[in-house]
This record gives C-alpha cells, sequence and structure tokens, in this order.
C-alpha cells in the first residue's frame, strides 16, 4: 500500500465516495486513498433499512456509492478493512492500527457516527443498524422470523419497523416519548407515521420504557412482555470525534468545528457528514446533521475544497423517508420555532407545514404524502426560499387560508 497520497479520506462512508469523485473532477491525477474500517467499498446508507431489508433480490453492491470499476478507473486506493488509530497534524499522518503511518498533504476526516446500545440488561442481545454487515444480519434473521421488536420511535426505528412488517413479521415498537419520531418538528406528520405503522400491523407503544431484554423477548417498566425473535434497536447515535479532539481539533457542542467551507481549525484538515458542526451561513449558527444527503452534499463539497475550489457550503438542510405507502421530506432548520402554517388533510394523509421566522422567511419545511413525485418541485422551490433568505411575509394573510396552493410561495423568489 503507498505510504503517502496528495489526498487521504478517512472514513469509507458515503462523504468519502462522493469526495473521491468530486476531487478526481478537478484534479485528474494525483494520488488519492481511502481509509476504510468497513469491507465494504463507500455505500449509500438509505436503502440499509429499507429496500436492501425488504427486497431479498437485492445485494448490498447495489446501495454502493460508485460502480466497482470507479476506483480503480480514477486510480484512487481502497484500503478496506483498514482501521485507522489516530491522526498525528505535526507530520500530516494517519496512524493505523498495525502502526504503520499513512502520510497525507490533505485530509477528510469522516467517520460518521456510531449506534448506542440502549442502557438496559441484556443489550448485548439486540441488533443495531449502521453498517452493511449490520443490514445483512438483520436480513438473514428476518427471513426465517416471524416476529420482532424494535426499541425506539425514530428514524431508523420507524423504517426497520416499516420493512420488517412490509416482509410479513410482526411487530411491536417501543417507544420513550408520547409519539414517534419525536425530533420532528411536526407532531401531525409523525402521528400520520405512527396510523401508517399501525395500519401495516404493528403494535405501537408509547410512553414506555425497556426494563430488559432476554432472549426472544423485551419486558416494559411497566411489566408488559413483548416477544420478538429478532430484536433491533434505534436508540441514537454519537458522532465518532474521539480520533479528532485527540488530534487537537476544535470541537462544538456535539462535532468538530468546521468554517463555511468545511474545513476544520487544521487548515489541512476538511470534514464532512455527521462529525462536522460546520458555520453554517443560512441558519447563522454552527449546525451539525446527520442524513445520507447531508453527507453526500458536504462529502462532495469538502472534496471540491481540498482540490482548490474553496466556497462557503450553502445548502438548506434535507432530509426524506419512506415508511409504507407514505413519503416524506424535511428543509430547513429542524429545531425551527415560529408562526406554523398547516395545509392539507392529516388523515389522507396529504400534509405540509411550514414554520416562518418573525421576518418572513421560511425556517422550515415538512411534507408528507403518498405521492412523492409530487414533493420534488415543492422541496425544490422551498431550497432555493431558504438560501435565498427569501421573505414571504406579503403573502402570509393568504397562507392562513387551508387551500392555499404553496407553489404560489415562488412569487417571492
Amino acid at each position: 500500500m503507498p505510504q503517502s497520497f496528495d489526498y487521504l479520506l478517512l472514513g469509507g462512508g458515503t462523504s468519502c465516495g462522493y469526495a473521491a469523485a468530486a476531487i478526481r473532477e478537478i484534479d485528474k491525477s494525483a494520488p488519492i486513498g481511502i481509509i476504510s474500517a468497513d469491507t465494504e467499498p463507500p455505500y449509500d446508507r438509505p436503502p440499509l433499512s429499507k429496500n436492501y431489508l425488504t427486497k431479498d433480490g437485492m445485494e448490498i453492491a447495489d446501495a454502493h456509492s460508485k460502480d466497482h470499476k470507479f476506483y480503480p478507473d480514477n486510480d484512487i486506493d481502497l484500503m478496506l478493512g483498514t482501521e485507522a488509530y489516530s491522526v498525528k497534524t505535526g507530520p500530516r499522518a494517519v496512524e493505523l492500527r498495525n502502526g504503520d503511518l499513512i502520510h497525507y498533504g490533505k485530509l477528510l476526516y469522516a467517520l460518521g457516527s456510531e449506534p448506542q446500545r440502549p442502557p438496559i440488561s441484556g443489550a448485548e442481545r439486540v441488533e443495531l443498524l449502521r453498517t452493511a454487515a449490520d443490514s445483512r444480519r438483520i436480513k438473514e434473521e428476518a427471513k426465517s422470523g416471524k416476529s420482532a421488536v424494535v426499541i425506539g420511535g425514530g428514524w431508523i426505528g420507524v423504517e426497520v419497523a416499516a420493512s420488517l412488517l412490509s416482509r410479513g413479521m410482526n411487530v411491536s415498537l417501543i417507544e420513550f416519548a408520547d409519539r414517534v419520531l419525536p425530533k420532528l418538528g411536526s407532531p401531525a406528520c409523525a402521528d400520520a407515521i405512527r396510523r401508517e405503522l399501525e395500519k401495516m400491523g404493528a403494535k405501537v407503544n408509547l410512553g414506555q420504557a425497556v426494563a430488559e431484554v432476554s432472549d426472544g423477548a423485551v419486558r416494559t417498566k411497566s411489566g408488559e412482555r413483548l416477544e420478538g425473535e429478532l430484536i433491533v434497536a434505534g436508540v441514537g447515535a454519537k458522532p465518532r470525534i474521539k480520533m479528532g479532539q485527540d488530534a487537537g481539533l476544535n470541537t462544538g457542542e456535539q462535532g468538530l468545528l468546521a468554517d463555511a467551507n468545511l474545513r476544520s481549525s487544521d487548515s489541512n484538515i476538511w470534514l464532512a457528514g455527521d462529525v462536522a458542526e460546520y458555520a453554517d451561513e443560512i441558519m447563522g449558527r454552527p449546525f451539525r446533521a446527520e442524513h445520507h444527503m447531508h453527507a453526500k452534499w458536504t462529502g462532495e463539497h469538502a472534496g471540491r475544497g481540498m482540490a482548490g475550489q474553496s466556497e462557503a457550503y450553502r445548502k438548506a438542510p434535507y432530509f426524506f423517508s419512506d415508511i409504507g405507502e407514505l413519503s416524506l421530506i424535511f428543509r430547513g432548520d429542524p429545531d425551527a420555532k415560529g408562526r406554523t402554517f398547516q395545509f392539507g388533510d392529516p388523515e389522507a394523509p396529504l400534509l405540509s407545514e411550514i414554520v416562518l421566522r418573525d421576518d418572513g422567511r421560511i425556517a422550515s419545511f415538512t411534507d408528507l404524502r403518498k405521492d412523492y413525485k409530487a414533493q420534488e418541485p415543492l422541496s425544490d422551490m422551498i431550497e432555493k426560499l431558504i438560501v435565498q433568505g427569501a421573505s414571504v411575509e406579503p403573502l402570509v394573510a393568504a397562507l392562513a387560508k387551508s387551500d392555499f396552493d404553496l407553489m404560489r410561495l415562488q412569487q417571492a423568489l
């Protein structure tokens, strides 16, 4: 293996795959290396909790970010199954677990997140979902199992529950909060997703805490016993920032600090994906996100910056999910507070929700419906409004009417 690269990408996940492609579009020949503890080339994670789990004919290779020819065709060195131990900023090198040093000119730090086990007795019996290997293992267990318990009603929890239900399994979902998706800004959309899960056959247990996991069952603190041959937990993840902290990179409230260009406090290191707490010029504050599109976009942007095309990252945070027949998209600030306008029928469900800042700028947009194709023009328009900071204040009176055509908001552009 080469011991030095002009561009070294640490992590091997979604961000690294797209960063490598962005670098190679600009710099056609400089050595690029990717260090990954995973045994798979960079892959997109959404299928791991959705399509890959539901379709027996789908392979992990179908989720690869780039096809198998991309890396050799572009002289990109994939170091798979290779565990990094530390980042040494002085000599500009990544130390591997075996003691080898891989030197870099510029480094992308994109180690992603570590899923958390619930702090309960028997937690070692629980399956977690983060990697392709995790998803492959869950899929194999689901093929022979008839019942499952999903601990946690966040995005991973509801997506896995929906996927297992579509396989014909009996599924119980447990969530400590009083609704699924407690971090989603729209309680109405969250409630519609709960109803969709129940329509699919799920037993949704809200306001319940897990006491312990035993072989084939979960017991709640209220004493209820839920049977499950397969038990999966989605109770959150923590960004893998310790290696960066140990290297002396500045740390924020949740991640490693980056400027608006996604460059860290070390001028030779860029950040992307879950670990990056970057200066978001649109929201006017440091921001960190965990989602596929964020990992992809920040990876591409950091890659271009590393190759010399440095500019501020200006993307409205974006999230999407599919649960049963429903498609959900979210744009904007997930912590937004302000005037809220709701359109549509939650029972249909066909529901849109907009939160406005005091000055009339759109803070966030949530949309839930069955027709995902109808969401695309709405999503694109809202993204432009948020990025441009356009005020829709002149339309507020019309927004208060439930039959308002949201596409009229483009008048503010």
